[in-house]
């Protein structure tokens, strides 16, 4: 089972690095046209640009005309470059330039995440989502957090371990459920949301289930791949959406659909080949030939 984000999925399709590089080149050929204006403090590269304004940060001489959502703009280079330390600075000073700014702490949060500081993103979601509770990103970026640390959670724990976890995992995937709705009311046009969802009533079915509760943990499956085709309806080309109806057509049984699925998911992105081998959600597939020839 996989569940997204923007840093997971570009680091998968290397759009990330493609971006950062792209970005770099725009911004290069624009100061390279500034030369006229300021040869001794103005620097021709990007990279030296961002040092030297993180560097006037204090004193605010060189650079005290960057607005808030300059220096937004400016950390998500950063992040594109995998610089999150410096990209989490360049946010506070955003927040320090507009207390107000819901963008700043939103890519502050993202930023904390990739650096494992789950505490202190989920407070920074938390607080764009009090700045600008109509704004579908924070919603959905606390959700796919939640969803990642029950995922991260779990993965450390033994059986009777995941036993007791139980409760708690069932409190993430409420909340992250109710994240994702609150963003799907605000944009219902967005396919990643609904993959999302999917993952989280999984959870809950999953929780269900474990509590011999069946019909609950049935109704909940049907509700998942009713989420993945609702992805698909939006985007017929999200690889994630057919790889997680993949997983669960091959965890109720329907091994043809299941295989069906994985190879329209493989077919856009080779990469999921290497996701399904060790994906637990597929073993019960794995012995088919048809799974065999598409993982290779």
């Amino acid at each position: 089972m996989a569940f997204l984000n923007d840093y997971s999925y570009l680091n998968k399709t290397g759009q990330k690095q493609e971006a950062y590089a792209y970005a770099k080149k725009s911004i290069n050929i624009l100061l390279s046209r500034l030369r006229g204006r300021d040869n001794e403090s103005l620097p021709f590269d990007l990279d030296e640009l961002l040092n030297l304004i993180h560097k006037d940060f204090l004193d605010d001489k060189i650079f005290y005309f960057l607005r808030s959502r300059d220096y937004v703009e400016l950390g998500i280079l950063l992040e594109l470059n995998d610089s999150y330390e410096k990209a989490i600075d360049f946010y506070n000073k955003a927040i320090e330039k507009n207390r107000y700014s819901w963008r700043a702490y939103n890519n502050k949060g993202l930023s904390c995440w990739k650096l494992g500081r789950y505490g202190d993103a989920i407070s920074s979601f938390d607080k764009a989502i009090e700045i600008s509770n109509r704004q579908a990103e924070p919603w959905i970026n606390k959700s796919f957090l939640l969803i990642e640390i029950i995922q991260v959670e779990e993965a450390k724990l033994s059986e009777q371990e995941v036993e007791r976890f139980l409760e708690k995992k069932r409190e993430l995937a409420e909340e992250a459920l109710k994240c994702i709705d609150r963003a799907i009311k605000t944009n219902e046009s967005m396919p990643v949301a609904y993959v999302n969802k999917g993952c989280a009533l999984s959870m809950l079915s999953d929780y269900k289930r474990r509590r011999n509760l069946n019909d609950e943990g049935d109704r909940l499956r049907q509700e998942e791949i009713q989420c993945y085709e609702k992805a698909i309806e939006l985007d017929e080309e999200f690889t994630l959406a057919w790889y997680n109806a993949a997983c669960h057509y091959s965890i109720v049984g329907n091994v043809d659909r299941a295989i069906d699925c994985l190879k329209r998911s493989v077919d856009i992105n080779s990469d999921m080949k290497a996701s399904a081998k060790a994906d637990p959600d597929l073993q019960h597939i794995s012995d088919d030939p048809r799974f065999k020839v598409l993982i290779d």
